[in-house]
């Protein structure tokens, strides 16, 4: 089983365990695992209809996570909207034991910042992480999972922070890129010397509070 633990473009397909990235607006199918969040760009200025669809969507059985959520300086909307709407969802997957799937641009600081304030006791999931080793360790000393994706295929910075990146902390996904997640697994396990599939069943049992077999979709 091939484990893809956020993406934008679902492939369906019987060997892959994927979790399906939805906005709050968005339709939801009874039969996919998604997550769901308000990203940074994203924020309007309803947004607190947004949180009330965060809410309604985070309580159906098959909705594992809340996210993506998070912190992006490149963003317009304004950082302090950006950090309020942020806390606000944390505290939702807070109260309802779900684990948070990170997207954060240029704002690392103020995400450990608030997590520490907040006194976080759930798993938090840092998508698409392709930043350095020294932030990855910090990351990681706060308890935080990295999620890695198409990166990993090019950047030989990054390719070393994996290789010290702990097995057990660890995930994969392909965001929206058109990338499988198959050539990913490929470099990974190439880069780590080993096979990784039972050690991402680990995990996302784990973290997702679920009870995957290897040979199962659900």
């Amino acid at each position: 089983m091939w484990i893809n633990i956020h993406t934008h473009r679902p492939e369906k397909e019987r060997d892959i365990f994927e979790i399906v990235n939805k906005f709050p607006e968005d339709n939801i199918s009874g039969e996919e695992y998604f997550s769901v969040g308000i990203h940074p760009w994203y924020i309007n200025e309803n947004w607190q209809k947004q949180l009330d669809l965060v809410r309604e969507k985070i309580a159906l059985k098959n909705c594992l996570a809340v996210g993506e959520c998070g912190l992006d300086k490149l963003s317009k909307i304004p950082i302090e909207i950006q950090k309020e709407v942020f806390i606000h969802q944390l505290d939702i997957a807070q109260t309802l034991n779900k684990p948070l799937i990170i997207h954060c641009v240029r704002a690392y600081q103020e995400l450990m910042e608030i997590c520490s304030a907040k006194k976080i006791n759930i798993p938090v999931v840092i998508h698409g992480f392709a930043k350095n080793t020294p932030l990855a360790n910090q990351l990681l000393q706060k308890g935080f999972y990295l999620s890695f994706g198409k990166m990993l295929l090019h950047s030989p910075n990054l390719q070393e922070t994996f290789v010290n990146c702990p097995e057990n902390r660890l995930f994969f996904e392909t965001d929206n890129a058109k990338t499988d997640i198959q050539s990913i697994y490929r470099m990974a396990e190439k880069l780590k010397g080993k096979c990784l599939k039972n050690q991402l069943k680990e995990n996302v049992n784990r973290v997702f509070q679920l009870n995957l077999h290897p040979n199962l979709k659900k």
